[in-house]
C-alpha cells in the first residue's frame, strides 16, 4: 500500500534487539561434555580412513573445544576460502626442558588473528595447557597431529596432500559420531564444543566475566544464549566401540 512501516525504523530495531537481549532463549544445540567428547574420539578410528585423519580430527576437534574456538577461526570455510583458518605460523608449541620423545610441550600459544568480536583485529592470544588426561589433552593431540603433519607451510590443520581441512568436513564425521546417541530433539553442531566448554566451566565455578574472557564474548546476553549449567546426571552411556552390537542412550537434558 505504499505506507510507513514503523516497525523497520531503526530505533523500533534497536529496541527490539534490546529486549531479546534481556531474556535471551537458549540455543537448541546440545553441548558436547567431556564424556561425549570422549566418545567422539573412540569412534573417530573407525570413521577415519587412516590413522593421519583420525589424529587430523582429534586434534582439531579437542582445539576447539578447549579453546572455546568458533569453528570459523580454526579450518577454512571452503576449499576456496582460507582467510580466516590458522596457519602454521599462528602455532607455537612451548618446549618442556624435560624432553621427552620426539616433541615434549607443556603448552600451546595459538594465535587468533581474526575473530567475530574482534572488531579492531588486533587479534587474540589463547594458551592451551598440557592435561593430566591423556587422552583428552590438547597438547598432546596437537603434538600428535605435528609429528606426522607435512612438512608444509600454509593452514595448520590440512589433509596428508596438503589440502585444507574445511568445516564441512568437521561437521561430517561429527555427524557420524554422534549419530544414534541422542534423541533426535537434540542438535549437534560444531558450535555445540564451544558451547559445551563454556557451560563446563561455568559449572566448575567460573564467573560469567571468565567465561567471556575465555570465550571472547563481548555481550553477556549472547554468552547467556549458549551457556548453562550442566546436569551431573546427563551422563551419556556407550559400549566398548569394538561391541557389533553398538548402542548408546542419553538421558533427558
Amino acid at each position: 500500500m505504499g505506507l510507513f512501516d514503523p516497525t523497520k525504523a531503526f530505533f523500533i530495531k534497536c529496541a527490539i534487539k534490546g529486549f531479546k537481549n534481556i531474556k535471551p532463549h537458549l540455543t537448541k544445540r546440545f553441548p558436547i561434555t567431556l564424556d561425549l567428547l570422549n566418545i567422539i574420539f573412540q569412534k573417530l578410528p573407525l570413521l577415519c580412513s587412516n590413522d593421519y585423519e583420525t589424529k587430523l580430527f582429534k586434534a582439531a576437534f579437542i582445539t576447539l573445544y578447549c579453546g572455546l574456538f568458533r569453528s570459523g577461526e580454526l579450518v577454512a570455510n571452503t576449499n576456496a576460502d582460507l582467510a580466516h583458518a590458522i596457519t602454521v605460523d599462528c602455532i607455537e608449541f612451548l618446549i618442556s626442558s624435560r624432553p621427552f620423545g620426539p616433541i615434549f610441550a607443556h603448552a600451546v600459544k595459538i594465535f587468533l588473528p581474526h575473530s567475530k568480536a574482534d572488531t579492531e583485529q588486533l587479534g587474540s592470544l589463547i594458551c592451551l595447557s598440557r592435561s593430566g588426561y591423556t587422552d583428552l589433552c590438547p597438547v598432546k593431540a596437537l603434538t600428535d597431529f605435528l609429528v606426522i603433519r607435512p612438512k608444509i607451510d600454509g593452514l595448520f590443520f590440512c589433509h596428508k596432500d596438503g589440502s585444507p581441512l574445511t568445516r564441512y568436513q568437521l561437521s561430517a564425521i561429527l555427524t557420524q559420531c554422534v549419530h544414534g546417541l541422542l534423541p533426535d530433539h537434540l542438535k549437534i553442531s560444531l558450535h555445540s564444543f564451544r558451547i559445551g566448554a563454556c557451560s563446563t566451566l561455568m559449572s566448575a565455578g567460573f564467573s560469567q566475566k571468565q567465561c567471556m574472557l575465555l570465550g571472547r564474548w563481548k555481550q553477556e546476553a549472547t554468552q547467556r544464549i549458549y551457556t548453562r549449567p550442566l546436569n551431573p546426571y546427563n551422563k551419556i552411556y556407550m559400549p566398548p566401540v569394538s561391541d557389533p552390537n553398538l548402542s548408546s542412550k542419553v538421558s533427558d537434558y
